[in-house]
């Protein structure tokens, strides 16, 4: 059972309180709490900006601008439900073989497989990193790599469209 149905049974019956008026009052106070809720991200993103400024470091000036720049999105309302799912068809979770991924430095990961330890289970792929002094060596990349330096950053090429 919902909240929504469980406070439709709270209200008690139909003729008491019409559907339509108590639909009306949950959508305006979800819009409330959801405002409120994103009010206070954006508070706590500006917080953590300024104390990344502050160090003087210029990697954390990069990190800062980039919490800015969530701050920026959901406060002009694009961060939505209706925009944050994946595509039609899909998008890859993780690294695919036989595409590359550009990284946040500019550096390319060309992915040959994808497999999972033999102990932990964990997915890593394997494949090239060209670095961008354009030296090119093996490399292994988790997870973490994914979420936190590739993806969003360039959706994947076949291999040979990139470096």
């Amino acid at each position: 059972m919902s909240a929504r149905d469980k406070l439709y049974a709270y209200a008690g019956t139909p003729s008491v309180l019409p559907e339509s008026m108590l639909d009306e009052a949950l959508d305006t106070y979800r819009a409330e709490v959801v405002a409120e809720r994103d009010a206070e991200i954006m508070r706590w993103l500006g917080k953590k900006a300024r104390e990344y400024r502050a160090t003087g470091s210029p990697q954390h000036a990069l990190q800062a601008d980039t919490i800015e720049l969530m701050a920026s999105k959901i406060s002009r309302g694009a961060v939505r439900p209706d925009n944050t799912r994946l595509p039609a068809g899909g998008a890859p979770d993780f690294f695919q073989p036989g595409h590359a991924y550009t990284h946040r430095d500019g550096s390319t990961f060309r992915c040959v497989a994808v497999t999972t330890h033999p102990d932990g289970g964990e997915r890593v792929a394997l494949g090239w990193h060209t670095d961008t002094a354009d030296w090119t060596f093996v490399a292994v990349r988790n997870i973490n790599h994914w979420n936190h330096e590739y993806d969003g950053v360039q959706p994947p090429a076949e291999v040979g469209e990139g470096r």
